[in-house]
């Protein structure tokens, strides 16, 4: 059994990361967690 990630599920990751890092801060993430509260 495999459980490394095939090249296109390592794009997948990587650009989702970017993309968070983009829009999401700690402060976005605390707004959040506060929120649902």
């Amino acid at each position: 059994m495999e459980f490394a990630f095939s090249d296109e599920q390592g794009v997948i990751r990587a650009s989702a990361e970017s993309f968070l890092a983009d829009v999401s801060d700690s402060a976005a993430v605390r707004v959040a967690i506060a929120f649902e509260r």
